[in-house]
């Protein structure tokens, strides 16, 4: 998967995620487009049709269990924001709850001896890939912990729905290097 260019500017406080199919399916885009409680998503074929267009309370509820997501995995110096409350389970388990305006997401976090994040899952999260939004547990298991720009981050993931009829693994993902929109901090 490349990293992709979305549609149209990106407005400020927004999060977005953009790919670009293989060159040998038809020219296809996708982009999830986060900003301060509302989402949408959408895929466009040859940048003219529209083939997923979704919009609302729905996916903007399923998006936000995607910052949580993402914050957890990628940014968990974000996790004193005062929007999330936590509630240990035992030690090596919490759950999270994260408030952004009207949405309310939870997840439960596992984590390994290292104290490092191993899996991250949520009842809030539906699956919507038959254009319904269908009440499913969301996992998103990583590993594979390396230093990257002085930071340990896990190189390895998937996103995974629990199906009645067994997982389904819709993407797996590598991670080769990352970039902050900060400054870095100056050493010495």
């Amino acid at each position: 998967m490349l990293v992709g260019e979305p549609f149209e500017e990106m407005p400020p406080g927004s999060m977005v995620g953009a790919a670009i199919g293989p060159a040998v399916q038809p020219a296809r885009a996708s982009m999830a487009l986060y900003k301060l409680e509302e989402a949408t998503f959408t895929v466009r074929v040859a940048s003219l049709v529209n083939m997923v267009d979704q919009t609302g309370g729905e996916i903007s509820r399923a998006e936000t269990v995607t910052v949580l997501n993402d914050l957890c995995v990628f940014a968990p110096g974000a996790l004193v924001d005062p929007r999330l409350s936590w509630q240990a389970l035992d030690d090596c388990s919490a759950v999270v709850t994260f408030t952004n305006g009207p949405h309310r997401v939870a997840a439960t976090l596992l984590f390994n001896e290292r104290d490092e994040l191993v899996d991250f899952w949520s009842d809030d999260r539906p699956d919507s890939s038959s254009g319904r939004f269908i009440p499913s547990r969301w996992n998103t298991p990583v590993g594979d912990y390396r230093e990257i720009r002085g930071l340990r981050l896990p190189t390895r993931g998937s996103t995974v729905y629990a199906r009645p009829d067994g997982p389904f693994t819709y993407g797996e993902f590598t991670l080769r290097s990352i970039a902050y929109d900060l400054p870095e901090p100056s050493r010495g």
